[in-house]
């Protein structure tokens, strides 16, 4: 199995449903992975760049995770010389001006407010979609 082009890391399987149909609305749905979490999105991106050298072109990353919340696995993810170039998008419900500073501070990254309609939704995945290079 090949990693998505798009990493969503998000504690909450209902988002990547969510995220997953707007692809598939978009004629992308093959484009997304979901890793329940920041240390299964860790796990993840060891084990796909170990078999095979692929990394995703973009990172999707919540924000308020349990055991390892979005800036701590964003830091992970930069300290990490195979991983440290990736785009990271920071996506969640409430983005405290804090914690997106936290991030920020780890590197270049975007920020996007969780959307609450499918419209919304196909919005953000568009945008999501050309982050990465994906004509839709």
């Amino acid at each position: 199995m090949e990693l998505g082009r798009i990493l969503l890391v998000d504690d909450d399987v209902e988002e990547y449903l969510i995220l997953n149909e707007a692809f598939t609305r978009l004629g992308a749905g093959d484009v997304l992975e979901y890793a329940e979490g920041g240390r299964q999105a860790l796990e993840l991106l060891n084990r796909q760049f170990a078999e095979n050298g692929n990394i995703p072109e973009l990172i999707v990353l919540d924000i308020n995770m349990p055991a390892l919340d979005g800036p701590a696995t964003l830091a992970l993810i930069r300290a990490d010389m195979r991983f440290k170039n990736i785009p990271v998008v920071v996506y969640s419900t409430s983005i405290n001006p804090n914690d997106l500073e936290k991030c920020k501070d780890l590197g270049p990254c975007s920020s996007i407010l969780k959307p609450s309609s499918m419209d919304e939704i196909i919005s953000v995945g568009e945008a999501l979609l050309a982050l990465c290079g994906t004509p839709v």
